[in-house]
């Protein structure tokens, strides 16, 4: 089987790519979670971008069980991306490189209620990260 995504997917991504009026567009999926105000905080406090990258690793490391990631999607331009990696799916152009092809590939792309979802089989993942876990402990 093959990474696809569905016409509800499709649909939102495309809106997303309209909204933003990117030429050449190039969708790339991604894990987020909203970031704590402490942290926030203790970041824009921060002197310079080292000092910042420091405190945000710091303080990921302490709170990543807590955070509630969720797919998302990255839009850019055709020309920030690898060539070897764009693949058109559902007439969207999406920058995946082979092994993160291969990696969904049990997988369908889904929009609902306002997320992203993955779909394997009878299951759906909120995350990457939920799906990679779920095949790291199925292995």
């Amino acid at each position: 089987m093959a990474f696809a995504i569905t016409p509800a997917a499709a649909e939102e991504i495309q809106a997303r790519v309209n909204f933003l009026g990117v030429m050449d567009a190039v969708v790339t999926l991604n894990d987020s979670a909203p970031a704590p105000a402490a942290l926030m905080d203790a970041i824009s406090a921060a002197a310079d971008n080292e000092e910042r990258l420091a405190i945000g690793q710091k303080e990921y490391a302490r709170l990543e069980e807590q955070l509630d990631f969720r797919i998302g999607v990255g839009i850019y331009s055709r020309d920030d991306c690898r060539p070897e990696d764009l693949v058109m799916l559902a007439g969207i152009r999406f920058a995946l490189p082979r092994e993160m092809l291969e990696f969904l590939s049990p997988c369908i792309l889904d929009h609902e209620n306002g997320n992203f979802l993955l779909l394997a089989g009878e299951r759906s993942f909120a995350s990457l990260r939920e799906f990679e876990r779920s095949n790291r402990n199925a292995a």
